[in-house]
């Protein structure tokens, strides 16, 4: 399972991100990693897996997968998943502009800018099917 927005913003350690694939975490086949560096104290944040080819093919044929499903779903239903999403980026505002501001090196209030302006593209999408 991957981690919290809080739990990420809390850590004291650096975690190792596992990818996203097919509607589930899944740690990297690969054992190549990137760190993510604090940009105030260049310690390490996070540890990013360097994906290899069988981590994309994995990652493509899950969204091949889910095409057809999500293509025949009508436009107001698809608009309902974009809202719950924009609901949980509003719930977690405080604790994303804090991971913005700490991978970043950014003040508060632009990552809190940065993070408002994420949330109106959500907002835009979230609208575009009135317009179809």
């Amino acid at each position: 399972m991957g981690m919290t927005i809080e739990a990420l913003a809390a850590q004291k350690a650096p975690a190792t991100l596992k990818n996203f694939i097919g509607g589930a975490w899944v740690a990297s086949t690969s054992s190549e990693k990137l760190v993510v560096p604090n940009p105030a104290t260049e310690q390490p944040l996070a540890y990013v897996p360097l994906s290899n080819a069988a981590d994309v093919a994995a990652a493509v044929a899950a969204a091949r997968a889910a095409a057809h499903e999500w293509g025949e779903m009508p436009p107001p239903e698809r608009a309902g998943y974009l809202f719950k999403l924009r609901e949980a980026l509003l719930d977690n505002r405080d604790a994303l502009t804090k991971l913005v501001t700490t991978e970043n090196g950014k003040v508060y209030s632009d990552a809190a800018g940065e993070v408002r302006r994420g949330i109106e593209v959500v907002d835009f999408a979230c609208g575009a099917p009135t317009l179809l």
